[in-house]
C-alpha cells in the first residue's frame, strides 16, 4: 500500500491488565486503585505531574496507525487541571502500520501527502510546531466488589477517565517553517489529536470524552485508551 493511501486511510478513521491488589485498611482518606494511588475528590492522585507522549496510535476494527509526532507535554496539577502542549512535539521520521494491504514500518520524513503545495516537505523536519488544548480530567469509578473491609466499606475502585475540553485555551497546532515565512496548520497524519477532543458523552461532568486508563507501580506510564470506535490509545511516561 502506497504512504498517500495509509495517510487517506488514517484521515478517514479520524473522521468517520489487570494489576494485583495492595490490601489497605479501611478507613483511609479516598478510594484506592490497583497502581496503589488514591482517588479522591474526583481525580486519581496519580495523574499529577509533566508527563511526554511516547506513542499515540489509531485504530479501527483492528486496522491501526501509530501517528508520526510524539513528545507532546500533558501536564495536571493536583486538582485534575490539564494542558497538552504541542510545542515539545516532534515529528517521527518512521511509524508502525497495520492496515488492509500493509503492516510494517513506514518513513515518514519527508511525510508526502502531509504538507500543502508550496510548503517545503523538510518543514515537517525543521519546522516549529505550535499549539495547545487544555480543560479537566475526572476520575469516576466503580466499586471492586472483590476488596471490601470487614464492614462492607469499599476500599478500592476501577476508575476511568473523563476529560473535559475547554475551548477557551485551544490553539490549533501549526508548523512554522523556518525561511518560508509561513505558517503551517497541521492536519490529518500530522495532527495527534488532543486529550478531551472526539466523540464524546455528556454525564454529570458535562460534556467529556471517555477513556479507559491504567498506570504502572513506579507511576511512571500512564495509558489512555478513548471508548468507541475508532480508538486513540495514547501511551505518556515521565
Amino acid at each position: 500500500m502506497s504512504q498517500s493511501l495509509i495517510t487517506g486511510f488514517l484521515v478517514s478513521l479520524l473522521l468517520g491488565t489487570s494489576v494485583a491488589a495492595t490490601e489497605h485498611e479501611a478507613g483511609e482518606q479516598g478510594i484506592w486503585t490497583s497502581w496503589d494511588t488514591v482517588l479522591t475528590a474526583g481525580v486519581d492522585t496519580g495523574w499529577a505531574g509533566i508527563w511526554t507522549l511516547s506513542t499515540a496510535v489509531v485504530d479501527s476494527g483492528g486496522n491501526s496507525i501509530q501517528f508520526p509526532v510524539s513528545g507532546h507535554t500533558l501536564s495536571i496539577d493536583n486538582h485534575g487541571n490539564f494542558t497538552m502542549n504541542y510545542g515539545t512535539a516532534h515529528m517521527l521520521e518512521q511509524s508502525e502500520a497495520n492496515t488492509p494491504g500493509f503492516t510494517g514500518t513506514m518513513d515518514w520524513i519527508p511525510p508526502s501527502g502531509v504538507m500543502p503545495s508550496g510548503v517545503p516537505l523538510s518543514c515537517a523536519e525543521t519546522g516549529q510546531i505550535s499549539g495547545m488544548a487544555g480543560g479537566r480530567l475526572y476520575a469516576p469509578f466503580d466499586v471492586d466488589l472483590d476488596h471490601l473491609g470487614d464492614d462492607g466499606q469499599a476500599l478500592m475502585g476501577l476508575p476511568w477517565m473523563e476529560a473535559a475540553f475547554d475551548p477557551s485555551v485551544a490553539v490549533k497546532p501549526t508548523i512554522i517553517c523556518p525561511g518560508a515565512d509561513t505558517v503551517v496548520a497541521i492536519r490529518g497524519v500530522a495532527a495527534v489529536p488532543p486529550v478531551g477532543a472526539g466523540r464524546g458523552a455528556v454525564t454529570e461532568n458535562g460534556p467529556v470524552v471517555i477513556y479507559d486508563y491504567q498506570m504502572d507501580p513506579n507511576l511512571t506510564t500512564l495509558i489512555m485508551v478513548s471508548r468507541g470506535n475508532p480508538t486513540i490509545t495514547y501511551v505518556w511516561v515521565k
